[in-house]
């Protein structure tokens, strides 16, 4: 696909691109002038909170949360289930970036406890496999490092580890010597 301004989806590899060459001010810059254009668009949503989670950016995810209590959301149950998660997410990150983890982790045990129960039943979950990698993230900095570290093997063995071009430039506590360990194995 190429870049085009005049495609938001397109777009979004813009900031991811810059993710990966270290230029974190600028690529934040562009993902919130994209969450602005569309407020409900879950993978804009799901890419700016990941950086401000990431970068341990108390006042980015103030800024997050605040531009999801303000987006331009459509009144329907989809919309509404989106922004209410998303708003949730970002409360429970605020609170362990200021030191009380147990909310998002609660969060991440309910996500995956929901999730196990439906790999189990053999409900189609194949988009929501992109969870293990991220939920691993969150774990990892609410200082769940052994849960942190079963979540990415999961990933992997689910072949998802979600912008794994985030690897070089923002901290993952469990990452820099187990990438190297596992994931670049022959």
């Amino acid at each position: 696909a190429r870049l085009d301004p005049a495609i938001a989806w397109r777009r979004a590899a813009e900031p991811r691109i810059m993710i990966g060459l270290g230029w974190l001010e600028e690529a934040e810059r562009i993902m919130t002038s994209l969450l602005r254009e569309r407020t409900a668009n879950f993978f804009f949503l799901q890419d700016l909170y990941l950086l401000q989670l990431q970068t341990r950016n108390t006042e980015g995810m103030r800024r997050y949360r605040s531009m999801i209590a303000s987006g331009d959301w459509e009144d329907n149950p989809i919309q509404r289930e989106r922004r209410d998660f998303w708003s949730s997410r970002a409360e429970a990150a605020i609170a362990m970036l200021e030191g009380e983890p147990s909310q998002l982790v609660a969060l991440v045990d309910s996500g995956l406890a929901e999730h196990d129960a439906e790999v189990a039943a053999g409900q189609a979950v194949d988009l929501r496999y992109d969870n293990l990698w991220i939920w691993a993230v969150e774990y990892a900095w609410s200082g769940e490092s052994e849960k942190a570290v079963n979540l990415l093997l999961r990933a992997i063995d689910a072949e998802v580890i979600y912008l794994p071009q985030n690897f070089p430039w923002v901290s993952c506590r469990f990452l820099v010597p187990w990438v190297m360990i596992h994931v670049y194995r022959p």
